[in-house]
């Protein structure tokens, strides 16, 4: 199975601007998006544990929120991120 991979930190503003878009999607792995995606949540609750995740997929220059598509692009833009989820019918 592939995954459009969000990465999020609890101590993030624009990151709950995207969770209130895929609290239905987030605890869902039957929802399946456009591209026979499903979407993978990664939550930190450390600015360290962050970094260091972001770190172990290839992400050292980005911080949270952050989504690596299963097309290995990279979406920063808390606003890009949530049209994306939604035009992949993974967020409302």
């Amino acid at each position: 199975m592939i995954s459009d991979k969000l990465f999020l930190a609890w101590n993030c503003p624009d990151c709950t601007k995207i969770k209130k878009h895929i609290s239905n999607s987030m605890f869902n792995d039957s929802m399946i998006g456009n591209g026979d995606q499903i979407l993978t949540v990664i939550h930190t609750f450390s600015n360290e544990g962050t970094r260091d995740i972001l770190d172990t997929f290839g992400l050292e220059t980005s911080n949270a929120p952050v989504l690596l598509t299963h097309t290995d692009n990279v979406i920063d833009d808390p606003d890009k991120i949530i049209v994306y989820l939604q035009d992949n019918g993974l967020a409302t």
